[in-house]
């Protein structure tokens, strides 16, 4: 894992402040809507952001539901004062825990890189992430 770095991510877009991040909302795993992100272009500009493979996404309070991460580069074009609901394929991050059930979700800084097959299917996922670690991110 590592800290998000990219200048054109939605990571840094909400850091400076050029997104509002409005609502995140986990919703299952393994499919296309896994997670579901509300944001809000507040710039004057038009903005092309991309939320990368691998960005990690928390419980905003912890309940005993996995943390999800997102399985593929997904790219938002936004207009200025524009809001819009983007949905982002993600798997669980743990092989434990419940399934996230319109659980409030936090962006994290953190980017989970690939190790091989990790983001193949969600068997795969929990292979990696659960050889990496004994313990489950809180």
């Amino acid at each position: 894992m590592t800290f998000e770095s990219r200048s054109d991510s939605v990571y840094h877009a909400a850091r400076i402040g050029q997104i509002q991040i409005e609502s995140i909302t986990g919703n299952g795993f393994d499919s296309a809507n896994a997670v579901q992100m509300e944001i809000t272009n507040s710039s004057p500009n038009p903005v092309r952001i991309v939320v990368p493979q691998g960005t990690m996404f928390e419980q905003q309070n912890w309940n005993g539901n996995q943390n999800l991460v997102v399985k593929e580069d997904v790219w938002i074009d936004i207009q200025p004062g524009q809001s819009g609901t983007f949905p982002l394929p993600a798997f669980c991050a743990n092989s434990t825990g419940g399934s996230p059930n319109s659980d409030p979700m936090n962006l994290t800084p953190f980017v989970f890189h690939d190790m091989g097959e990790s983001f193949r299917d969600q068997d795969s996922m929990w292979r990696t992430t659960d050889s990496q670690r004994n313990v489950r991110m809180r």
